[in-house]
């Protein structure tokens, strides 16, 4: 797994590349705390560029959904693959974590939640 993030305004956006599965709990990990202790009126998880995501990588991205939601930060998914997209919908995680088909319209809807 790669990680970068860049900001687009006041909204971080979190891009992840490759695959996120049990041997990448401990740079996910790291990743995701970057983004739970930063100011960002919102987060944007740009997923355009991941192949493959395991239950590890969706415990994970809950946990980061939980954390910054305590904070009043919202999170969008940006652009999951198909197959990531069809595993996040089978768990229904787009309950917690709502995805968007491109990375201009998560930008577009991402608004702090209320605390």
């Amino acid at each position: 797994m790669d990680f970068t993030t860049s900001w687009q305004g006041r909204v971080l956006v979190g891009t992840m590349r490759g695959e996120l599965g049990i041997r990448d709990h401990e740079a996910m990990s790291r990743a995701i705390a970057e983004m739970a202790k930063s100011e960002a009126a919102g987060i944007v998880l740009n997923f355009t560029e991941v192949v493959y995501l395991a239950s590890v990588g969706i415990g994970m991205l809950l946990k980061l959904v939980k954390e910054v939601q305590a904070k009043g930060i919202s999170v969008r998914m940006a652009a999951p693959r198909p197959a990531v997209k069809m595993v996040l919908e089978m768990v229904k995680a787009e309950s917690i974590l709502p995805m968007d088909a491109t990375l201009e319209e998560a930008l577009e809807r991402v608004v702090p939640v209320a605390a």
